[in-house]
């Protein structure tokens, strides 16, 4: 058995808990309910992390009861050490697509950046704070995008030749990858050109 907090925007606003049932493991999560919004949990791993469906609602509160798949409880190791935590992807009903574009997780799941989600880069601490970037991390690294708009300072501009051109909601964004250990790279589009995503 275990449990986490579950997070929205880097904010705990509920628990998650897994235990064995038999042979299988079991999922609950469980959070104060938003009326008018869905409500999908995110479980992050040390891989990266699933979406596991859609929160439903129970009297005040959402909660979601989902048996985890076998490819990622056989992933995760027998006492699914590798969960890393659990988020939810907050949207309004038919706005989440579920698309990732470029990304290797849905462009919803991108987090505002704050102080509790932000790497550890004093690099970017100065250049990102107030400026309305988001961030996800995801496995061992960290995507980070920040707004690309005209007429507007580009805060990573450090790696502006990294920045994947990326439209987020209805904004255009740099999106780069950071690494564990403070390298960054450009987002890896699987042989897509990132103009595609604008």
């Amino acid at each position: 058995m275990g449990e986490c907090d579950l997070k929205m925007d880097g904010r705990r606003i509920g628990r998650a808990s897994w235990r064995s049932v038999g042979s299988e493991w079991l999922f609950r999560a469980h959070c104060p309910a938003e009326q008018g919004l869905v409500y999908r949990v995110l479980l992050e791993t040390e891989e990266g992390g699933q979406v596991l469906g859609v929160m439903a609602p129970e009297g005040d509160f959402f909660g979601l009861e989902k048996k985890l798949p076998s490819a990622l409880t056989r992933r995760l190791g027998p006492a699914l050490e590798g969960i890393r935590g659990a988020a939810v992807i907050r949207s309004r009903p038919g706005e989440y697509q579920g698309e990732t574009g470029p990304l290797p997780f849905p462009l919803a799941a991108f987090e505002p950046w704050t102080a509790e989600t932000a790497p550890p880069c004093p690099l970017l601490e100065g250049a990102l704070a107030g400026e309305e970037a988001l961030v996800r991390r995801w496995g061992p690294d960290y995507y980070i995008a920040a707004p690309l708009e005209p007429g507007r300072p580009f805060g990573l501009a450090c790696v502006f030749c990294l920045a994947l051109p990326i439209q987020i909601g209805q904004r255009n964004y740099g999106v780069v990858k950071m690494n564990g250990e403070g390298n960054f790279s450009i987002v890896n589009t699987g042989g897509r050109n990132g103009a595609d995503y604008l």
